[in-house]
């Protein structure tokens, strides 16, 4: 068996999530309190609360990937309501279609995050292509930390296309975040 075919996957809902939280809150942590993403040291209860929030959605989605039983992977995102601020906030002018919502048009791509020691074994585009594999939305939508320039290179190797940037977003750390959006087929 190849190294790339060792990573199991196992996709769900909030069950899923609840199931593994803690590993998942551990993973996230570990991930994102690292260089280059920003990091708060109120920011692992931050995203715990969001976390438990997006948990109670109806849309709620989530992937993770396990290696030798340990979870080095994880991706999870939910359908955006079309009253939602996502196209806020944008130094530039977007266009009218890219920003027209209606229901069912957008998943967003919350977090997705790979152990430092899993990466580079092309698990993360498989987690995600789980996620987004069977969505009914038309599009999928993230934001990444601008200074995170090699996790956007692998999302535009993905098929992720840079829209904007958002900010200043008060209250956001960091308070600038590029938008990324792709096709997907339901």
């Amino acid at each position: 068996m190849n190294e790339l075919s060792e990573i199991t996957l196992l996709s769900g809902g909030a069950e899923v999530a609840r199931s593994c939280a803690e590993e998942i809150r551990t993973l996230y942590d570990d991930t994102f309190s690292k260089a280059p993403f920003e990091w708060l040291d109120s920011d692992s209860e931050t995203h715990h609360r969001e976390f438990e929030a997006l948990l109670r959605e109806e849309t709620f989605s989530v992937v993770v990937g396990r290696f030798r039983g340990e979870l080095v992977a994880f991706a999870y995102g939910f359908a955006l309501p079309v009253d939602h601020r996502w196209w806020a906030g944008f130094s530039d002018d977007l266009p009218a279609d890219l920003v027209l919502e209606y229901p069912g048009r957008t998943f967003a791509l919350i977090d997705l995050a790979v152990s430092g020691s899993c990466r580079g074994r092309g698990w993360g585009g498989r987690v995600v292509s789980r996620l987004l594999d069977g969505r009914r939305e038309e599009r999928a939508i993230l934001s990444v930390q601008p200074a995170a320039v090699d996790t956007q290179s692998i999302y535009r190797h993905w098929g992720w296309t840079l829209v904007g940037r958002k900010g200043p977003i008060d209250g956001a750390s960091p308070p600038y975040w590029d938008i990324f959006v792709k096709p997907i087929s339901g």
